[in-house]
């Protein structure tokens, strides 16, 4: 069974509590969002109110109806080929081109995959000059309580970041009856992680990726199941942004570059949560205890001594926000520190 840590209730919002039995479908879900539930402050507040018209069109966005075909590889990024010895090569293993590249994108575009038997939406962001020879990084974006695909679109801008060299996913979280809310769950064998599974292995079949640049992000509950999908899949992300969220899974493998930001009077997830997410990662790594200001400098530091994994811990003082004017490049920033691990 999974370990999951249990976590407080607060009158502001939900946070549902792990459950024993582990064939329940709401065995793992955590609380977030706003507790106001107003859409109109979403820019700050972190609640999903996405304009259609903010952000320049530089991708295509693709959220036609009609489910998509998950078979392929059963694993999501690594090459059927190859083969795993087994020893440890002090580093992430290279991956390269994905076995998508030289084809046309496929039923990915649809926007609607089944995983665990449900039939699931995402908003695909594809750059408008697509080349299937170029392998594109990948980056996904996942809301927080209460929001959609469309708000986790607004905020992380993955085409707009990356000048229309990148592809971002934006899945879509379940309605869950007993938070009158959509959400996510975080068990590793929960249908939310076989969605990423099956989406990661849709994207590396029929899209051209660079399988050594997949990243995750998320706010919030979307920050919770970022740190989740760094234990259960960190062997297949490069890095992840978890942002306002803190742990839930302990059961963890090796390090991930990690940035992470928190606000200091978080009035819906402590900010408590933040720093034992970022010691946890922190030890994970190896890093000391040293920081170096990096931009924005008022508001983050980069721990010294993590090697090849670094951490970096943004803090700032207004509320549990997401801060897009600021997170959303700074998060673009560290991610493409990280470069193509094959030629």
């Amino acid at each position: 069974m999974t370990a999951l840590r249990p976590l407080a209730l607060t009158t502001a919002f939900v946070f549902a509590t792990a459950c024993a039995d582990t064939s329940s479908q709401e065995s793992a879900t955590a609380a977030d969002s706003s507790s106001s539930g107003d859409e109109a402050s979403s820019q700050t507040k972190g609640d999903d109110s996405p304009s259609t018209t903010a952000q320049p069109s530089t991708t295509t966005d693709v959220t036609t109806d009609g489910p998509a075909d998950s078979s392929g590889s059963s694993d999501p990024t690594v090459d059927p080929s190859t083969s795993d010895s087994g020893e440890d090569s002090g580093g992430p293993m290279p991956l390269g081109p994905s076995p998508g590249c030289g084809s046309q994108p496929g039923s990915i575009l649809s926007g609607s995959i089944n995983a665990a038997g449900i039939d699931r939406e995402y908003i695909i962001q594809l750059p408008d000059d697509y080349d299937p020879d170029y392998a594109y990084p990948l980056i996904f974006g996942f809301h927080g309580l209460g929001e959609n695909m469309d708000g986790a679109r607004w905020r992380f801008q993955a085409g707009e970041q990356w000048n229309g060299q990148a592809i971002g996913i934006y899945p879509q979280g379940r309605y869950f009856g007993s938070l009158g809310a959509t959400n996510w769950e975080y068990g590793e064998g929960d249908p939310d992680v076989q969605l990423w599974d099956a989406l990661a292995t849709a994207a590396s079949d029929q899209l051209c990726i660079d399988r050594d640049r997949i990243f995750v992000q998320g706010f919030s509950s979307g920050g919770f199941f970022t740190h989740a999908l760094m234990c259960y899949r960190g062997d297949y992300i490069r890095a992840a942004a978890p942002s306002g969220a803190g742990m839930v899974v302990t059961n963890c493998g090796d390090a991930v570059p990690m940035w992470s930001a928190h606000a200091t009077n978080d009035e819906i997830v402590p900010f408590h949560y933040g720093e034992e997410l970022r010691d946890f990662w922190l030890d994970k790594a190896g890093c000391g205890g040293m920081t170096t200001p990096i931009a924005p400098t008022e508001h983050c530091a980069e721990y010294q001594g993590c090697g090849d994994d670094p951490i970096v811990w943004c803090t700032f003082d207004q509320g549990h926000w997401y801060m897009e004017d600021w997170k959303t490049p700074a998060t673009t920033a560290f991610f493409q520190r990280f470069e193509s691990l094959t030629e």
